[in-house]
């Protein structure tokens, strides 16, 4: 099964699960907002970072994504760009993966930092937990 509904019925576990083993977060206060990384490694699971990043800001918390190697092709995608616009959501991707699979750097949105595998050192060292795909 594919697509956002899935997500809307797995985060609630998935997110309850990662707070009761204290992976996610690290804050004592239960009302703290948890950030969740996302690394893209490819283009294959859009869908399913949609419906997680949807389920996760639904839910009042934070989503840092980086893009690198083929998951670049998601930072030219709509309805991938498209999260950055909601609040909570940051985004970067590795200038150089970029490059090498022929994405112009003039199709990145502005607000979408063109960095490197520093802004995904960041991400994991500010996130409360990463989920790769």
């Amino acid at each position: 099964m594919s697509g956002y509904g899935l997500w809307e019925r797995a985060a609630p576990l998935l997110l309850q699960l990662l707070c009761v083993t204290k992976i996610l977060i690290k804050n004592t206060d239960k009302h703290a907002i948890m950030k969740l990384g996302i690394l893209v490694t490819t283009d294959k699971y859009r869908d399913d970072i949609i419906g997680l990043t949807e389920a996760v800001l639904k839910r009042g918390h934070a989503v840092i994504i980086f893009f690198m190697d083929e998951g670049c092709r998601l930072a030219i995608d709509k309805d991938i760009v498209a999260l950055k616009d909601r609040t909570g959501v940051s985004m970067s991707l590795c200038d150089l993966n970029r490059g090498k699979i022929g994405i112009a750097k003039q199709d990145i949105r502005e607000d979408i930092i063109c960095g490197s595998q520093y802004d995904n050192a960041l991400m994991n060292r500010e996130a409360d937990k990463v989920i790769v795909f």
